[in-house]
């Protein structure tokens, strides 16, 4: 876990590398992150038109000394900000989630089967979320899904983990089938069912 700490930097938006699209990096100068007082692996809130959060990363040699943040399409919508804006970042404190309630972004888009969710675990494990975040899933083969981050367990700043119970909620389903459809009705699950209830409240 991080400590919070009040320092609070600007960094001009750059384009990611390719191989790191998809993974919630934030890559920048290691003189930037000691003044975020952040280390690489740390939790950084990302603040442009909107708030959201990334992994520290080091960026390379060529890219040092340039006041950059380099992140991906994803978590460049995420923070509303486009390349060659400027955002503001903070570090901040970070749990790995419990529970991770998300919901597609389009209407007519099917919620993953029970069998595709472990892949769905797999592909987003490490990825830091916060309420309100979008992200994109890519099975193979196939075109990339877009999700909301409806609710986290527990709230704020978490990474998502192999250990991260993940369920699906479309908007033509009500909250209760869309946790029958991704844990059954276990006894085992029955706490857990109660903390989702509560999302079905939420604006």
């Amino acid at each position: 876990m991080s400590d919070a700490t009040q320092e609070e930097h600007k960094l001009k938006v750059a384009e990611a590398f390719l191989e790191d699209v998809g993974k919630g990096f934030a890559r920048m100068d290691v003189d930037d992150m000691i003044k975020l007082r952040a280390a690489p692996g740390d939790v950084v809130l990302i603040t442009g038109r909107r708030s959201t959060v990334a992994r520290a990363v080091q960026a390379p040699p060529s890219h040092c000394g340039q006041y950059l943040i380099m992140m991906d399409g994803n978590t460049r919508n995420n923070a509303q900000a486009g390349v060659d804006e400027y955002v503001s970042l903070k570090k901040v404190p970070f749990k790995a989630a419990n529970s991770v309630l998300l919901s597609p972004v389009q209407a007519n888009q099917s919620v993953p089967t029970e069998e595709e969710i472990p892949h769905v675990r797999q592909l987003l494990q490490g990825m830091p979320v916060t309420m309100g975040d979008n992200l994109q899933v890519t099975f193979l083969g196939a075109r990339p899904r877009s999700y909301t981050v409806d609710g986290t367990n527990p709230r704020g700043a978490v990474l998502i983990s192999s250990d991260t119970a993940i369920a699906f909620r479309a908007p033509e389903i009500s909250a209760e089938r869309a946790y029958r459809v991704s844990y059954g009705t276990s006894a085992a699950w029955t706490g857990r069912w109660r903390w989702f209830e509560r999302w079905s409240s939420c604006p």
